[in-house]
């Protein structure tokens, strides 16, 4: 820490006439431009480096101050330039503190011994016994997540993930805690080893130990074109040990945690309190508990009654008094479940794990038949008269699946100009196309007991009637599928370009396999994946940087991945090859996509309308205005013969 200058006898003078003292003023050193005259009533003790002071500073409510110090003790710090301390009642030991940083009114702040602050820490996420743990790190994504939980039977696969996240908390492995630039930290209690990014705030927490706050540039550009940052912040009464908290995250009200990453514009706030949990991009969690759970994307929880355990989740939203089971009271609680993105819950909706749960499925009362439905997709999961009841392909026409497709993009909070978790928003996708696919086959091998009114399957029953409507349902779901694919490819044709149309249609990145994999927000084909997860196995992945850049590289290739997967299904259907493809055979396409798109919003219209006028009922006699988002769907119906025109001009543009 030895740089600067030593104080003169005159600084040394000034400095105890203003209440300052120290264990050996030679172990203090100043910058050239120091002025004593901003630092009163302070105590210090091992290796100081002290910055200038005196620019005025803005506190909360528009007080201006003058950086200095007052009233605090010191002991092994290296404090920046323009830094403002004033009252810290017990010390700030071993720590870095950046420029412009205000820290007010706190406990303690030190940093003890060797620390990665909370990098490399162990999360015991779905199995409680620690068969499934994650290593958390500043930076980590819920793609390295998912891999890490879900592949414990590749041990060398999870050793080499292991190692990379274990030489990264080595780096940052120190002895002195550090606060960036332009941070704030008030009205703290206890803060002990901790390593704060830049523009991070911390206003009122209790106690935090062993943990990162995070900070990146952010996409807002301030005065001078250039990005502002994107920080964590941490609010009123919260404790967190052994944590990271990852850019723009917001943990306030009483949160408790320990052992858990907080994502990207993630909020956990309400008295919400977790153990050994992950909540990734754009979680939002408020009063309940969650232990040991995989809380990807989205994912939101907002009772007080609700608990998620043992359990993995993504876009998925949870009803009052939700909660699992993961514990037999026999081995400990090692079991665990799936619930596949964009699945919603009942109030008071309870699932005894091991289970599984489809992509986009709605679940209602009690299940204990360990149920797993990832054959069936867009379903409902219903308890009647105790047993679980499955109604494959009923919520492809529930408004509130398109809703959702809509409202995440549009209440992505994320800042950051490189966000850690890559997303892919399509409700209709290769994933859940292939898990129709799945349903269709086993629709099939049910229907041919023609005899037969119910079916067992997997902890639940399916009733004939809702086989033979579902089975319509998901074709029709198939259709709207492949020509919004064919449609979203041919965005790609220029006007000018017309003469390459086919070649972007005929032309896929293949071959892709047709199951796919829903890395919690990214979806990768099963070859893909397999291929980099075992070059990972290989060592030819040198850092967890790289290990992370990895998926934007995959996310990037997502949407030729997407066409090539429909290419060969077309291939199939057509029985012929991409090469011998006319626009005529695409054509048709996109009328059976017009006619089942419009079937479909029309449905949901009456859906819409039909809630509204619940609402209405128990309402005043005033009329009320029009729903937002009938609206917005009114418009989309009104969309869908334009892009089918639009699309149809294209193809008959080209010869053949």
């Amino acid at each position: 820490m030895q740089s600067g200058r030593l104080l003169t006898s005159e600084e040394i003078s000034q400095l105890h006439h203003q209440g300052c003292k120290a264990e050996d003023w030679n172990r203090v050193r100043v910058s050239t431009d120091f002025n004593a005259s901003y630092v009163t009533e302070t105590a210090f003790s091992g290796e100081i480096f002290l910055g200038c002071f005196g620019r005025k500073l803005i506190l909360p409510g528009g007080v201006p101050v003058e950086s200095g110090i007052c009233k605090a003790h010191l002991h092994n710090c290296r404090i920046a330039d323009n830094v403002y301390i004033s009252h810290v009642s017990l010390y700030i030991a071993n720590y870095s503190i950046g420029e412009g940083t205000i820290i007010e009114n706190i406990g303690a702040l030190y940093t003890e011994g060797e620390s990665s602050f909370g990098n490399g820490t162990s999360v015991s996420v779905l199995d409680e016994t620690g068969g499934r743990a994650v290593p958390i790190y500043e930076g980590l994504s819920a793609q390295t997540a998912y891999v890490t939980t879900m592949n414990a039977h590749r041990p060398v696969l999870i050793g080499a993930i292991n190692k990379l996240a274990q030489e990264y908390a080595r780096s940052v492995r120190s002895s002195m805690g550090s606060i960036g630039s332009s941070c704030s930290i008030r009205n703290t209690g206890t803060l002990r080893n901790l390593r704060i990014g830049d523009g991070c705030e911390i206003d009122g927490a209790s106690v935090l130990e062993d943990g990162s706050l995070c900070s990146s540039p952010s996409v807002f550009q301030g005065d001078n074109n250039e990005p502002l940052l994107t920080a964590a912040y941490v609010g009123a009464n919260v404790i967190a040990k052994h944590f990271i908290f990852a850019p723009g995250s917001v943990v306030k009200d009483g949160v408790q945690l320990e052992r858990c990453f907080v994502g990207e514009a993630a909020e956990l706030s309400k008295g919400f309190s977790a153990h050994d949990s992950l909540f990734f991009a754009n979680c939002q969690m408020e009063n309940g508990e969650a232990c040991a759970s995989f809380a990807g994307p989205y994912t939101v929880s907002m009772h007080k009654s609700t608990l998620l355990v043992g359990g993995m989740f993504s876009f998925c939203n949870f009803g009052s008094g939700t909660n699992q089971s993961n514990h037999f009271y026999k081995l400990g609680p090692m079991h665990s479940g799936v619930c596949e993105r964009g699945c919603k819950t009942g109030s008071d909706a309870y699932i005894l794990w091991p289970g599984s749960i489809g992509a986009f499925t709605f679940i209602k009362g009690r299940h204990t038949g360990n149920p797993d439905t990832t054959d069936f997709p867009f379903s409902y999961l219903m308890e009647v008269g105790g047993k679980s009841y499955l109604t494959p392909g009923a919520s492809l026409r529930s408004v509130g699946s398109l809703r959702d497709e809509l409202k995440w993009p549009q209440r992505d909070k994320r800042t950051s100009l490189k966000p850690a978790d890559k997303l892919c928003f399509e409700v209709s996708n290769p994933f859940t196309a292939h898990g129709i696919d799945r349903g269709l086959e086993r629709m099939e091998g049910f229907l041919k007991d023609s005899d037969a009114t119910e079916y067992a399957f997997n902890g639940c029953i399916l009733k004939k009637s809702a086989l033979i409507k579902g089975r319509k349902l998901y074709q029709s779901a198939l259709d709207i599928y492949k020509g919004a694919a064919l449609i979203r490819r041919l965005e790609y044709v220029q006007e000018d370009a017309l003469s390459d149309l086919m070649k972007t249609l005929t032309t896929g990145n293949g071959p892709v396999s047709d199951r796919w994999f829903d890395l919690s927000g990214l979806l990768v084909p099963e070859n893909i994946l397999g291929e980099w997860l075992f070059s990972i196995e290989k060592g030819q992945c040198p850092s967890i940087k790289a290990l992370e850049e990895s998926w934007e590289k995959l996310y990037r290739r997502y949407p030729d991945f997407a066409w090539q997967s429909v290419l060969q299904r077309l291939t199939k259907e057509f029985d012929k090859a991409p090469s011998a493809m006319k626009a005529s055979d695409f054509l048709s396409l996109i009328d059976v996509w017009e006619t089942a798109l419009t079937a479909v919003y029309k449905h949901m219209l009456s859906d819409a309308e039909l809630e509204l006028s619940m609402m209405q009922r128990y309402g005043s006699d005033e009329k009320r205005p029009e729903h937002p988002f009938l609206k917005v769907l009114h418009k989309l119906l009104d969309e869908i013969p334009l892009k089918a025109a639009h699309s149809k001009t294209l193809l008959q543009s080209v010869n053949g």
